[in-house]
């Protein structure tokens, strides 16, 4: 039976046993047959280019090792049936702002985070990060390799989505989709929002 998609997950030399119990629970409740790539202790754009030129089926997801997430994460990104779609991560450090942004200057070139956004539904960004995204095959079709590389403007993940929405691909996340990115503890929506919160209601100060 030929696989239905690809799960892909760059390994960092040390992974955290969340992670582990995390990409188990979602192998225990998959639907369908799939393919795991997982390449260790490489260059992120390399692992994330040998994950594309392994895959299998009609989809890539793509989750960091460093991530924790829910059993049917793939399942709910799947069911949205977007070309990109993505769970919403926050970077490890204060003040964990979410890898959401929105374009500026109008150049695809420079952006901002993006702040507030839906709660309720999934909805268009200008461009995320891509430690929890899942990707069609039609994607990786249309922009050639190498799929993802580093330059002087932007990351790996943003040089990929950047030419992919030159090919007319829109960028979805999904707000409902928790999601949390390890450092000591996970860093989720609700510690940004305790971390930030003076700053995005002014005036108000928490008790």
């Amino acid at each position: 039976k030929n696989p239905f998609g690809t799960i892909g997950v760059p390994m960092m030399e040390n992974v955290h046993y969340e992670f582990v119990a995390s990409l188990a629970g979602v192998l225990i409740n998959k639907q369908e047959e799939m393919k795991l790539v997982m390449p260790i202790c490489k260059e992120i754009s390399d692992a994330r280019n040998e994950i594309v030129e392994n895959r299998a089926g009609n989809w890539v997801w793509f989750i960091d090792s460093d991530h924790i997430f829910a059993p049917d994460t793939l399942n709910r990104l799947r069911a949205r049936k977007l070309a990109i779609c993505g769970a919403i991560a926050y970077t490890k450090k204060h003040p964990f702002v979410p890898c959401i942004y929105a374009e500026r200057g109008g150049d695809g070139k420079h952006h901002a985070v993006l702040y507030p956004w839906p709660m309720d539904r999934p909805f268009e960004v200008g461009m995320t990060g891509t430690g929890c995204i899942l990707i069609n095959n039609k994607v990786f079709e249309d922009v050639k390799a190498p799929w993802f590389e580093y330059n002087k403007d932007m990351g790996e993940d943003m040089y990929f989505l950047t030419r992919a929405k030159e090919k007319g691909h829109h960028i979805v996340v999904d707000p409902t989709i928790p999601l949390g990115h390890m450092t000591s503890m996970p860093v989720d929506f609700e510690l940004f929002i305790s971390t930030n919160y003076p700053q995005l209601v002014p005036g108000l100060r928490r008790g």
